[in-house]
């Protein structure tokens, strides 16, 4: 990413709860996919550390140079709680 430059990600998923088994848990760690630039991605997801591993039930993400370093940031927005950056 350039100086000045900004990036935005949206996921968004749906599930019908009439569909899940029972005992199904909403809670669940992220995942992190790096781009291999190669058509491929692969599971970054130790690498960004234990705060990805904390299960909750989160419904966005955007990223983004949050404090000007130049490195991207990513946000996570949690159901309950406050957003988090890992």
């Amino acid at each position: 990413m350039t100086a000045g430059s900004t990036s935005f990600s949206l996921v968004a998923t749906s599930i019908r709860s009439d569909t899940l088994p029972s005992g199904a848990r909403y809670k669940e760690p992220k995942i992190l996919q790096l781009n291999q630039k190669d058509g491929t991605f692969c599971d970054a997801s130790e690498q960004a550390g234990p705060a990805l591993r904390i299960p909750r039930v989160s419904r966005g993400v955007a990223a983004g140079d949050l404090f000007n370093t130049g490195n991207v940031d990513i946000v996570v927005e949690d159901l309950a709680g406050e957003p988090m950056i890992p």
